[in-house]
């Protein structure tokens, strides 16, 4: 009780960003969509159109009913609307509620309908706390699934490589998955714990570490340290954690025992960060700049590393080539065309036991692997598994989580994904 009422004080005290408009999109686009609309319903009053992250969700009204539908490269991904009373299973939904969800009201109940199924969200909510739940037609628990796939790479595609085939971890099939809570839909870093028992995690725009119990499925503390801002990196030393914001600047504290908050800057020539892993061997913290560095070409990207404690003390530990990575990924997928990949890094670990260093991008969904001699392997991840991936982290014994977001509908939870070493 005591976490789900701080909750709602939390969110409560944040500023939400904006979506892109669609304003970003051209006319012509425009009118493709507008076209899908008036093929199902001829006099839709349109009403909102908005650029998501990987598909445009247009809002409009149809005889009345108020609808929402979203579409990528010219298909239907999903239409949600009001759900008829008469076809919602209340009861069963209801007796699964009582079980999991004591204490929480039932709020609104739409269906989805994608290509291939139809399903119920339910939003429930308590203590000025809201939670998106989807139930089947028949009112069981619907397992969500991406609402997008890649049209480069996808499971079945992937799974016939030899890269895939001969890769130390099974990437496309996860020995465990943690679903989290609808507040860490949008999780960015992740961190373990010292004693490897708790998931540390920040999400992009609240000031806070949240400490996922994946043993018990739930959150047990929530460590605020500021308020708004674009949180993207989490690294622990000991019970020092130390988060980083997108604009350089690095919040340290103590989660056990919270006096003090420290602020300091990072000293580089980018204005944009998400990534901060702890070289224990080196005791210095990595970074690597998601955007091209100023005067520098956009096909690199630059791994620093600097002492624990003196972010202005960077020096250059790696040079990533983007059309290096272009090129192994043509040649691994025959029918993909050279240059045409982003690589916008989102994350940084280091494997405890290779020293190998990975790099995760969350923009084209592609894992990357440098050793000593430069890069060893890249990854393209399905899209189907992978809604956003954003953060890494290594068990001791090599066992590694990935984490990706939801996507804002809550159709597709923020999520974690344990990978054993060694398959």
């Amino acid at each position: 009780m005591k976490t789900t009422l701080f909750l709602a004080i939390l969110l409560s005290s944040f500023v939400c960003i904006g979506q892109k408009t669609g304003d970003h999109i051209s006319n012509s686009e425009k009118n493709e969509y507008f076209k899908i609309i008036y093929e199902k319903c001829p006099n839709a009053d349109i009403l909102k159109l908005e650029n998501k992250e990987d598909y445009v969700e247009i809002e409009y009204l149809c005889d009345g009913k108020y609808y929402e539908i979203g579409i990528s490269n010219s298909k239907v991904l999903f239409i949600e609307s009001k759900a008829e009373s008469n076809t919602i299973p209340k009861e069963e939904i209801k007796k699964k509620l009582s079980k999991k969800y004591e204490g929480w009201l039932l709020d609104e109940i739409s269906l989805i309908t994608t290509n291939d199924t139809s399903f119920f969200k339910v939003e429930i909510i308590k203590d000025g706390l809201e939670q998106n739940l989807f139930f089947t037609t028949e009112g069981k628990w619907y397992k969500s699934k991406s609402i997008v796939s890649s049209d480069n790479w996808t499971i079945d595609k992937l799974g016939k490589s030899s890269l895939f085939q001969n890769a130390e971890y099974n990437f496309l099939s996860p020995a465990q998955v943690y679903n989290l809570p609808d507040v860490l839909r949008e999780v960015s870093g992740i961190a373990l714990s010292e004693d490897e028992k708790s998931i540390l995690c920040v999400q992009d725009e609240l000031g806070a570490v949240f400490e996922y119990d994946f043993l018990q499925e739930e959150i047990k503390n929530i460590h605020r340290f500021t308020d708004i801002g674009d949180f993207e990196g989490v690294s622990v030393i000991g019970e020092l954690v130390y988060v980083l914001r997108s604009d350089g600047k690095i919040f340290t504290f103590n989660y056990k025992n919270k006096t003090e908050i420290k602020e300091q800057m990072l000293s580089l020539n980018s204005f944009n960060f998400e990534s901060l892993a702890f070289d224990e061997s080196n005791k210095q913290f990595l970074t690597i700049s998601k955007d091209a560095a100023l005067n520098q070409p956009e096909s690199k990207r630059f791994l620093y590393q600097f002492p624990v404690d003196y972010p202005a003390q960077t020096s250059l530990l790696l040079e990533v080539d983007i059309l290096e990575i272009n090129k192994i990924i043509a040649e691994e997928i025959t029918d993909m065309q050279e240059n045409n990949v982003m690589f916008n890094p989102s994350e940084i670990a280091i494997h405890p036991i290779t020293r190998e260093i990975y790099i995760l991008a969350a923009s084209d969904r592609i894992l990357t692997i440098y050793n000593e001699q430069g890069l060893k392997s890249v990854y393209p991840l399905p899209a189907e598994l992978y809604y956003k991936p954003e953060g890494l982290a290594f068990f001791k014994n090599g066992d590694l989580l990935i984490s990706s977001e939801g996507d804002k509908r809550g159709i597709v939870k923020g999520n974690v994904m344990l990978f054993k070493y060694g398959k």
